[in-house]
């Protein structure tokens, strides 16, 4: 049967507590939440910026409510779905629409250093991600108002953008195997239909995706459908002090105080080279 973990608070703050070096040769943890929530606001509204902190999810499965922080949970060796486990037929989406997609984030975090004011960090852009989408810059804003921290904000910012390289969706319409799949969940998706040859590049043999929605089928048979999207570990890498010769893993963007310059870890879109003009 498939056995999915499930993870607790306990585990979403151990992963934020691990600590990340930093420039000026320090170090701080992961994710740290602070700011502040008022009772005045919807409490959805508060949730998500509580979650924003470390680009968590909440959902409620089971009868309890399970808290993920932005991490991946590599699926067990049991935990996969194939076409045995389908009561339907599957529909697969190979990237997500334009106005779904970005390269590049801007925003603002709360300031210690200026009286906890709201103010920009730097901004973050993945040059691979560019070329992703043909060279066109695609910037999200966001507001990050549970953290206080400036390379803290650019990890958040680094990772969601990791995240976005993977667009592949898959519906699969599951029987009643498919309850024990809960948002936020990994599964290994074998499809032998879909299974390509060493030359291409989709393989749907023990494919990992995270579950994203879930709902109850409609057909008399029963089960489930769920909205499952691509994964890879590598869209969870921290961003580093100095840029990886192996990986392809950014440097934080530093801040001059005494002036407001900035020294950028990201590279962004690189210059064009080998050019000549033609008259």
């Amino acid at each position: 049967p498939l056995q999915v973990k499930r993870f607790c608070v306990a585990d979403a703050a151990n992963y934020c507590d691990e600590l990340q070096s930093i420039p000026g040769s320090a170090t701080q943890k992961r994710f740290t939440c602070n700011g502040v929530l008022f009772g005045t606001e919807a409490h959805q509204n508060n949730v998500s910026k509580l979650l924003s902190s470390m680009n968590g999810s909440m959902v409620y499965t089971g009868g309890k409510y399970v808290i993920n922080a932005g991490q991946y949970i590599a699926p067990g060796v049991n935990d996969i779905l194939t076409e045995d486990d389908l009561n339907g037929h599957v529909t697969l989406t190979t990237s997500t629409k334009r106005s779904d997609r970005f390269n590049t984030i801007t925003g603002v975090f709360n300031d210690p250093d200026q009286l906890h004011k709201q103010v920009e960090f730097p901004k973050v852009q993945i040059s691979s991600a560019v070329t992703r989408d043909n060279g066109e810059v695609l910037t999200k804003q966001i507001q990050l108002s549970m953290t206080n921290n400036v390379y803290m904000a650019q990890r958040l910012a680094y990772q969601m953008i990791k995240r976005s390289n993977d667009q592949m969706v898959l519906d699969f319409p599951a029987n009643l195997k498919g309850l024990r799949v809960a948002i936020g969940d990994r599964v290994k998706v074998t499809i032998n239909q879909f299974a390509g040859s060493e030359a291409d590049p989709i393989s749907f043999v023990n494919k990992v995706f995270v579950c994203t929605n879930f709902s109850f089928t409609d057909s008399n048979a029963g089960g489930v459908n769920l909205t499952l999207i691509e994964d890879t570990e590598a869209n969870y890498y921290d961003a580093t002090v100095t840029p990886a010769l192996i990986m392809p893993v950014a440097a934080y963007s530093s801040v001059d105080l005494s002036d407001g310059s900035i020294t950028d870890g990201f590279r962004g879109v690189p210059a064009p080279s080998s050019l000549s003009a033609v008259g």
